[in-house]
């Protein structure tokens, strides 16, 4: 955060250097080093918490192909911290809290908070893709 308004350009050299470790190498995702990514989604989410593409992309890949359901949730913890009005890091959650805990693990508390938190915000927040989502 001393970067200033280079944060964004550093969170830029960022991604392009996620390349790197993510699953567009050889032997694709089953090569990527779980830490790493995550640590590397995890700087840019701080230096440019507005990166949407990024950080959604980074949850999802964690969660989805990794298996790693709460590496995800902390990056979307993360990102709310900095960015608390962004719909999709609600629903985001919730969505990652439904589909990829195990049935066991799952916490109902946390995806109603969640939920209450979301409904609230403006409707023009509440756009996730091509859907708008109302209370």
């Amino acid at each position: 955060m001393i970067s200033g308004y280079s944060s964004g350009l550093m969170a830029d050299k960022l991604w392009l250097l996620s390349g790197s470790v993510s699953e567009t190498g050889s032997r694709g995702a089953e090569n990527v080093d779980t830490q790493v990514f995550y640590h590397t989604i995890k700087n840019i989410t701080v230096l440019d918490p507005y990166f949407s593409s990024a950080i959604i992309y980074g949850v999802t890949f964690l969660a989805s192909i990794k298996e790693e359901p709460d590496l995800a949730i902390d990056l979307l913890e993360t990102a709310r911290y900095f960015d608390d009005k962004n719909f999709k890091l609600y629903m985001l959650d919730v969505m990652i809290e439904i589909t990829y805990k195990k049935s066991t693990d799952i916490n109902y508390k946390k995806i109603i908070s969640l939920m209450e938190i979301a409904k609230t915000l403006p409707d023009s927040e509440k756009i996730f893709g091509m859907i708008q989502s109302k209370d």
